[in-house]
């Protein structure tokens, strides 16, 4: 139902009145440095703002014994002894109407490189007309906007007839454990309302995040043969590739059937690890000199020393014998498949022949240029 024409502009008239008084507020609550653990003083300062307005203020420590088998919990791995949870309640002596929850939380995401900052980030500056700092936009602004929203309220001579939660939460960055906590501690609204910054949209519903560790085994090598280990770093993307990303708006089980998933074990890992390495790393140089599978130009990876084509290829057959060209089929088997998408099949196949029929004419000519000088093979060194 709409509130008659002179309520509305009471409260309006309310709002702007006390408009400077709510900007004072929220930089004053967004120079706070309240980053994950360290949200103690924004929680002192709504405190003393709730109970200064008159409201019953409960004030209490998280215990995460108390959280921890409850739907929703999720662990966390730093200190939480000091966390805490603001919570102001307007109960009126006689209950009408539907009860209402403002929710809002002080908590902030680090403050990021502070030379891309033109004010510092717990310096809240306002600049034609925004107010810039950490955590000013998410969500302080919105906390002390619903604040101030029921100031106006009273200050318009109107007074809610129904129970109002206002609460002060931490958490809301990672695990969502300030608002469980008012759950576990008995807050029941019929209606729930959290000012974040929605493009002054409401919405029922928001995306979420998942928390993981990911612990991926890597296989040591020497430098000798850096080639035939495996990267940690190399195998921890393949493995986030087959989890995600999902497309937004898409569940997990839609962007991906569960029948599609591969499992993931640290051998099929370290393995694509190993082909990653040869195809794309400088320390494979090696491995690709010895295959000479890879068109290693002198230019592709700065420092490290390159060959053009045909002399890869040269010295890959001048190296070994028939042995060493079954191997080098071997290696165009396993690794063909990635160089062809990144070439094209034509052009990988033409210069593939090419290069062997080149080699081959290449270790002819060198053979007759040693029979011809009288120096025999150097086997021995080149082994």
């Amino acid at each position: 139902m709409d509130a008659p024409s002179d309520t509305r502009r009471r409260i309006c008239d309310a709002v702007d009145e006390a408009f400077d008084r709510q900007i004072a507020t929220t930089i004053a609550f967004a120079a706070i440095p309240s980053t994950r653990g360290a949200e103690g003083p924004c929680q002192d300062m709504m405190h003393d703002l709730l109970r200064a307005r008159g409201y019953e203020v409960d004030d209490w420590h998280i215990d995460i014994d108390d959280l921890k088998d409850l739907r929703g919990y999720g662990p966390v791995t730093h200190d939480v002894s000091r966390a805490r949870t603001v919570v102001g309640t307007h109960r009126p002596a006689r209950e009408a109407g539907r009860s209402l929850i403002l929710q809002g939380h002080c908590d902030v995401v680090p403050a990021g490189p502070l030379d891309m900052w033109d004010t510092p980030p717990f310096a809240p500056a306002v600049r034609d007309g925004w107010l810039y700092g950490r955590g000013a936009g998410d969500m302080k602004s919105g906390t002390i906007a619903a604040l101030f929203a029921l100031d106006a309220l009273r200050a318009a001579g109107l007074r809610p007839t129904a129970r109002i939660h206002f609460q002060s939460v931490i958490e809301e960055e990672s695990t969502g454990l300030g608002a469980l906590s008012t759950i576990q501690r008995g807050y029941r609204a019929d209606c729930c309302f959290i000012p974040e910054p929605t493009n002054a949209r409401l919405v029922r519903a928001q995306v979420g995040v998942i928390w993981f560790r990911l612990k991926v085994r890597g296989k040591p090598v020497h430098v000798f043969e850096a080639g035939a280990g495996a990267k940690p770093t190399q195998a921890s993307t393949v493995a986030l590739e087959v989890a995600g990303p999902f497309p937004y708006g898409q569940r997990p089980q839609e962007a991906r059937p569960a029948q599609q998933i591969p499992s993931i074990k640290v051998s099929e890992v370290e393995m694509q690890a190993m082909r990653d390495t040869l195809l794309q790393m400088p320390t494979g140089n090696a491995l690709i000199v010895h295959f000479a599978l890879w068109p290693l130009g002198p230019s592709m990876y700065g420092d490290v020393p390159g060959f053009e084509p045909w002399q890869v290829v040269t010295y890959a057959f001048l190296h070994g014998g028939f042995t060493h060209i079954a191997f080098n089929m071997f290696a165009l088997w396993m690794f063909g498949g990635a160089i062809e998408q990144l070439f094209g099949s034509r052009p990988f196949a033409l210069y593939y022949f090419v290069s062997v029929i080149g080699a081959a004419l290449a270790q002819l000519e060198a053979m007759q240029a040693r029979q011809s000088s009288g120096i025999a093979p150097a086997k021995a060194a080149a082994d």
